[in-house]
């Protein structure tokens, strides 16, 4: 256990925690959230599935969003495009070469620009439908839209600063390589901000934020927020 005293983002400590691996002879990092559990065996089914492809760089598990159950494909193991940082296990040669997490989006979007950067040099990143972490996004809430039930994430205002800015940095990075994703989260993040229009509280400071986070995108201005100011 590693004790900062202080917030140094979670790009910079899964870079510490994967240098340290990488120093003591290991091969593989699983990666997981506080607040995320996850199936039985699940480390030893996924570790088999990286002999499949010698190039596999991550492989996740099915995420279970509590709030808003959901069930996986037929396909017991498929690729995909990004996954996310809680429940998967990282090839730690695939870390070396690729780089690294990017310490100055400090927070959000950290896994998804990784999962692309890995792509870009060759890797796959699957996704292993058997075994499963159990996951709330956010504070997830479940409110009636009609006939249709509808998932607020209710993050924070400085989550959406972090997540507007980092997500517009991502775009420009690789939307000339995978311009699916980015309509795909293009369209996820108006979906959200819709919600938070109709179901969240603090609407005005999220707009604030988000309008903050695409200033500094703009300007160039990455890294801890309060670092920023």
């Amino acid at each position: 256990y590693f004790s900062y005293n202080s917030n140094i983002g979670i790009a910079s400590a899964l870079n510490h925690i994967a240098r340290i691996a990488i120093s003591e002879g290991f091969h593989y990092l699983l990666t997981m959230d506080q607040d995320s559990s996850i199936s039985d065996n699940l480390v030893e089914k996924m570790l088999i599935e990286f002999s499949v492809k010698p190039r596999i760089g991550i492989i996740s598990p099915f995420v279970v969003h509590i709030a808003n159950p959901n069930k996986p494909t037929k396909m017991v193991l498929e690729e995909v495009t990004t996954a996310m940082t809680s429940g998967s296990i990282v090839r730690l040669s695939a870390f070396q070469e690729g780089g690294g997490y990017m310490e100055k989006l400090f927070i959000d979007y950290v896994d998804n620009e990784f999962c692309l950067r890995l792509k870009r040099l060759g890797y796959f990143i699957m996704k292993l439908n058997s075994v499963y972490l159990y996951h709330n996004l956010g504070n997830t809430t479940t409110r009636n839209l009609g006939p249709r039930k509808v998932f607020p994430t209710n993050h924070s205002p400085l989550r959406w600063y972090y997540r507007t800015r980092n997500r517009l940095y991502v775009y420009e990075k690789y939307k000339l390589f995978f311009p699916e994703y980015v309509k795909s989260d293009k369209i996820l993040f108006i979906k959200d901000f819709i919600k938070v229009l109709l179901f969240e509280e603090k609407k005005i400071e999220k707009i604030k934020m988000i309008l903050l986070g695409f200033k500094h995108y703009k300007n160039q201005l990455f890294g801890k927020f309060d670092n920023i100011l």
